[in-house]
């Protein structure tokens, strides 16, 4: 593994794309007790925000290598930003759950759009760099998860009613990011005349791709319900249980920025291993806690 690379413009515009999605996913996924709190729901109704945002993540999957091939990896994150941007604002505006719904189907379209999109980008232009420079880039946008997470809660923590204004601060992001990073390509993306790449994946990508969902599923779920769990187990409120999903998105930060380089000895197989065995450790002393400090 490379020890390090060059954080040129490429590497910064990026992760600031990353980086504004996720400060939506920060503030979005422990703020549904406040959702639900809003909208009088039961946990299923509110859990279906995260069922719409994997069908979204499903559909991207699909659209990506589409995106890619007729607009080209650099303007396919633009698309991804533009429809995550449209999305995010119908739902600030759109109360009532029956249209909370779509919205969030439309904003995580735009955002794995985003995500998938930067990990090829990434993957192209760094070369072999790329297994430092794409975890950096997503301990970048683990930043943007705790301001998102930290804002939202704050917000609600002093001001009830208005924590959903917390995600327009996503909104001029993703303008300066556009005005900022828009470049003219000096080459025209002409696609392919065989169109997008395609083929059949190997028995490891597959179980590879299992252990990939396991992890993302616990992610998820512990980013979208770790604050009512905490509210339930512990008493706190729902805006405080929402703020102390900061440390989520801390450690998800250093793990991504420093991981890579702390266990670059160790092959990569292993390195897989340990971290799957840690995250498995914590989220079940997690679950099982009824302290706030554990």
């Amino acid at each position: 593994m490379p020890k390090n690379f060059k954080r040129d413009r490429f590497f910064w515009i990026t992760a600031s794309q990353t980086a504004i999605v996720n400060f939506y996913l920060g503030g979005f996924g422990p703020a549904q007790s406040l959702l639900r709190a809003d909208q009088g729901t039961s946990l299923t109704i509110a859990g279906l925000h995260g069922t719409v945002m994997g069908i979204a993540s499903i559909a991207a999957g699909y659209a990506n290598p589409h995106l890619a091939h007729k607009y080209g990896r650099s303007k396919s994150k633009w698309i991804g930003l533009t429809i995550f941007a449209v999305g995010l604002f119908l739902f600030i505006v759109s109360p009532p759950v029956a249209l909370t719904l779509p919205a969030t189907l439309l904003t995580g379209f735009g955002v794995s759009i985003v995500i998938n999109t930067m990990l090829t980008s990434m993957s192209h232009h760094y070369g072999k760099a790329a297994e430092v420079a794409i975890p950096q880039a997503n301990g970048v946008a683990s930043f943007g998860f705790v301001c998102g997470t930290a804002i939202i809660g704050t917000i609600a923590v002093l001001y009830r009613d208005f924590w959903r204004l917390g995600l327009l601060l996503a909104l001029p992001a993703v303008v300066i990011v556009m005005i900022l990073g828009r470049d003219n390509e000096k080459e025209e993306h002409v696609p392919d005349d065989s169109g997008p790449q395609s083929g059949k994946m190997s028995l490891k990508f597959w179980l590879t791709w299992f252990g990939f969902v396991a992890c993302i599923s616990s992610e998820f779920a512990t980013s979208f319900w770790s604050a009512a769990l905490l509210k339930d187990r512990v008493g706190s409120t729902a805006a405080i249980s929402t703020v102390a999903i900061v440390a989520l998105g801390t450690g998800m930060g250093i793990g991504r920025w420093y991981g890579g380089l702390a266990l670059k000895n160790l092959k990569l197989d292993s390195q897989l291993l340990l971290l799957i065995a840690l995250q498995f450790f914590s989220f079940i002393v997690f679950w099982l806690s009824h302290s706030m400090l554990l």
